[in-house]
């Protein structure tokens, strides 16, 4: 028996089945830590030990950092197989621009086209305004950009429906196709042209899809739940369901929480149905986390009615209880999450980088980042501004595309003004008016002599032009690209260091540019055979989970979404509070209720020791002070999986009733204002409070009603055990209907 023989046959059955698969479709539903990756690698091992050419495989993925994961596990697998490098192993829009590159004549540019991201597409669309007499309009360019983004993720063109009425009224209905023709122009695609574009030219053309069915007939793609209907149309491109297909995808639908970006959810449920005669496995044995972590996911994601099914388990034990706490304040909610770390990192050995503080929005850090610097723990806010995305950064990259593509009209306008040359906007304007008329691109303008200016515009345009050119000659004769890059830069460089002699910024700027060129050559010395083009398109193509290390000796505060695909010994999920988690923006959608629960199942499932989670009765905005019930996923987790406690724990899942009835309020209801009670039992009491009733107190835990009041600002009298009788507002009660459960502490 072969080594990697042996290895398949130590992995569990549902891994080997999926593994072992042979020809047709194949679904492989893989719960969280369930070893999906694994799968995958394997599968690609098996095929190529069964003959396949490893040059006949595609697998794709989202992030560069899965794809190189993925990529060195197989040839970990293979070390004896010489043609290993022949593997496709890429992300979505990595193969999109390798494709579009091959074929760029096609759809009228050329191999050296650049890449427009969601910064240059605005810039792009204020030309577009302009051209079209409608100004530059800012706000509304950023509104056609995400309606561009949308459209394109969809699959299909931007209509005259899908911009701003303000658009529309101006005259603005074309603004479309105007982007498009001044995006050709430019010799660049968008990133959504990275999937819809091939997905186009595959239909078009019958000839060339088979040839790309040739060449990659076993196609596998990781994390299907996050794709959109345009790559769903470009994979039946690839494997159509008429034809004999070997797709296999690997995802799961219960972590599919990237709706608002495109991902349609809908591409692994109806799975089967797309590509009939399907097989399913379901990865179900958790590796990561403990019983009880699953037991409160599992309760949690039970919920939805939009999923396939599958239930997690360990054999690794249940592990401790979770802890769920409530505060009066996110102030005392972050100085517990502090102490507790402190406890923690003291009685059990943790580290600060074993912590993670899970967040539905950034804008709950505050309190959490100075609570944490107050006990003197390390932390980082992870998913800042990338380093890609600073100012100075982006002035660098845009000389560096101009070498490449000098066509690119975004990167032209940024680089003549650093640093800046005496070429004001009213120069660039007249350029602009010249190139749009001659209908070519402002480089091509200006080397003609289109346009006649005057004064320091001629020298520093001049000058801009020439120091363009030696670096396009250098290229031509094969300078390496970090020779080039330092010398173009070089102004830049230069004014940066002589601002930062008197400016910290500054000279912070000055290095992020060293920084930059120093990414260049490390790059080169793993691709010796990239040039500056390849490079750049590395950049553009870094997505935000690439940018995570996991090393930094730290506690990470990050958003739930940015956490998606890590894992940590100790998670805190806070704010759990309904209107803040699940949010309130979906609170009336019943397909945007089950995304947050299943984003509140990607949060539980990334702890793998203890899980911890909190709320707070009161959450300032910066317009007011927000009530909020504690969120309807802690009613949803079992009380079996939850640590007893008295002091500070909300009801227990299987034992509270909300008191507004089955569906709790929004935040900003009425009855947050005025204490007019839903009749929840129908006998005309406070919210179903009556005397006799036992009811639930986040400080004072378990009490039994003595009396309830009637009217605005109604309150109960409430004899709570070892406490005595207290009159409490009703709003922060909350009935039992079995008052006889575990929880009598």
């Amino acid at each position: 028996m072969s080594d990697l023989d042996r290895q398949i046959a130590a992995l569990n059955p549902a891994q080997r089945a999926a593994v072992s698969h042979g020809a047709g479709p194949l679904l492989v539903l893989a719960g969280a830590g369930s070893g999906k990756t694994r799968v995958v690698t394997f599968r690609i091992a098996r095929l190529v030990r069964d003959g396949v050419p490893p040059g006949h495989i595609l697998a794709l993925t989202f992030t560069n950092k899965a794809a190189a994961e993925m990529r060195s596990r197989c040839a970990d697998l293979m070390p004896g197989v010489a043609n290993i490098g022949d593997l496709t192993v890429s992300t979505f829009h990595s193969f999109g621009a390798r494709f579009l590159r091959r074929h760029a004549a096609r759809l009228g540019r050329t191999p050296d086209f650049t890449l427009y991201d969601d910064d240059d597409q605005v810039a792009l669309l204020k030309r577009v305004f302009e051209a079209s007499g409608l100004g530059q309009r800012a706000s509304e360019a950023r509104e056609v950009r995400d309606a561009l983004d949308r459209a394109k993720n969809a699959g299909r063109p931007l209509a005259a429906a899908d911009l701003p009425p303000e658009i529309l009224s101006a005259g603005g209905a074309d603004i479309g196709a105007r982007y498009e023709e001044m995006l050709a122009r430019a010799n660049a695609f968008d990133f959504g042209d990275l999937i819809i574009r091939p997905a186009e030219l595959l239909a078009a053309d019958p000839a060339l899809a088979a040839s790309v069915r040739a060449r990659w007939p076993w196609v596998l793609v990781d994390e299907f739940q996050d794709t959109n209907a345009a790559q769903l149309s470009w994979l039946q491109q690839l494997a159509p369901a008429e034809a004999t297909s070997n797709l296999c995808v690997v995802g799961d639908d219960d972590q599919s929480i990237y709706g608002w970006r495109g991902a349609d959810v809908g591409n692994i449920l109806n799975f089967a149905q797309t590509w009939p005669g399907a097989t399913t496995v379901r990865l179900e044995r958790n590796y990561r986390s403990t019983g009880h972590i699953l037991g409160a996911a599992n309760g949690v994601i039970a919920q939805n009615r939009g999923r396939l099914g599958k239930t997690l388990f360990t054999e690794d034990g249940a592990g401790d209880r979770l802890e769920v706490r409530s505060f009066a304040t996110p102030r005392d909610e972050a100085r517990w999450v502090a102490q507790r770390i402190q406890t923690l990192c003291r009685d059990e050995g943790h580290t600060p980088a074993d912590f993670a503080i899970l967040l539905r929005t950034n804008a709950l850090s505050l309190d959490l980042e100075e609570a944490l610097r107050g006990a003197r723990l390390p932390s980082v806010t992870l998913r800042g501004r990338s380093f890609y995305e600073r100012a100075e950064v982006r002035d660098a990259v845009a000389w560096l595309r101009l070498v490449v593509n000098p066509d690119d009209d975004v990167a032209f306008r940024r680089a003549l003004g650093a640093p800046p040359r005496g070429v004001g906007e009213t120069s660039v304007d007249k350029l602009a008016a010249a190139a749009q008329a001659a209908g070519v691109s402002l480089h091509t303008a200006s080397g003609r002599g289109l346009v006649a200016l005057r004064g320091a515009a001629v020298e520093g345009l001049r000058g801009f032009l020439t120091e363009l050119a030696q670096a396009r000659a250098a290229v031509g004769v094969g300078a390496p690209a970090e020779r080039i890059a330092a010398t173009l830069l070089e102004p830049l460089r230069e004014r940066l260091r002589h601002e930062g002699a008197r400016n910290e910024d500054a000279r912070a700027r000055a290095e992020n540019v060293e920084r930059l060129l120093v990414a260049l050559q490390s790059w080169r010395q793993e691709n010796p055979a990239g040039g500056l083009g390849d490079w750049l398109e590395s950049v553009k193509l870094v997505s935000d989970a690439d940018d995570h290390d996991p090393s930094r000796g730290a506690i990470a505060l990050l958003t739930i979404h940015a956490a998606k695909g890590l894992e940590f010994p100790v998670c805190f999920v806070v704010g759990l509070e309904d209107g803040v988690f699940p949010h309130r923006r979906g609170e009336d959608d019943p397909d945007a209720i089950e995304e947050e629960r299943r984003l509140c199942y990607v949060a539980l499932t990334r702890a793998r020791r203890r899980l911890a989670l909190t709320w707070c009765r009161e959450r300032r905005t910066f317009a007011e002070t927000r009530r909020n019930p504690p969120s309807r996923f802690l009613a949803e987790i079992p009380s079996a999986d939850v640590e007893p406690h008295v002091d500070h724990t909300p009801a227990p899942a299987q034992t509270l009733r909300p008191r507004f009835g089955k569906q709790l309020p929004r935040p900003d209801d009425d009855l947050y204002r005025d204490a007019t009670w839903d009749d929840a039992d129908g006998d005309g009491d406070a919210g179903g409070l009556r005397a006799g009733v036992s009811v639930w107190h986040g400080e004072l835990g378990r009490g039994k009603v003595v009396s309830v009041g009637r009217g605005h600002g109604a309150t109960a009298v409430v004899e709570f055990p070892g406490v005595g009788r207290r009159t409490i507002v009703a709003r922060f009660l909350s009935v039992y209907e079995d008052p006889g459960d575990h929880w009598d502490t």
